[in-house]
């Protein structure tokens, strides 16, 4: 009978870590969605996710056109402004 108590103290303080492991993960979520929201105006994390790649993309775009900027700068004033490579 003292083993089944044993085993039974063992399991209960188990799911009790479990359950504060749980509402940790949980606390978590809600500061990340609430940091979203307050950053981002997202509710969700599709919403962030979608944002997100909407970023990128806007991002590369604007590298692209920065490069492209910066080849005819150096085609037209490369020899008169030497730039260290």
């Amino acid at each position: 009978m003292a083993v089944d108590v044993e085993r039974f103290k063992r399991l209960k303080q188990q799911a009790d870590d479990l359950r504060a492991k749980a509402q940790r993960a949980a606390g978590a979520r809600d500061a990340a969605l609430a940091e979203l929201k307050s950053q981002f105006n997202v509710d969700t994390l599709d919403a962030a996710d979608k944002l997100l790649k909407e970023l990128t993309e806007e991002a590369k775009l604007a590298e692209d056109y920065y490069n492209q900027l910066f080849t005819a700068f150096e085609t037209e004033w490369g020899a008169k402004f030497p730039i260290a490579k």
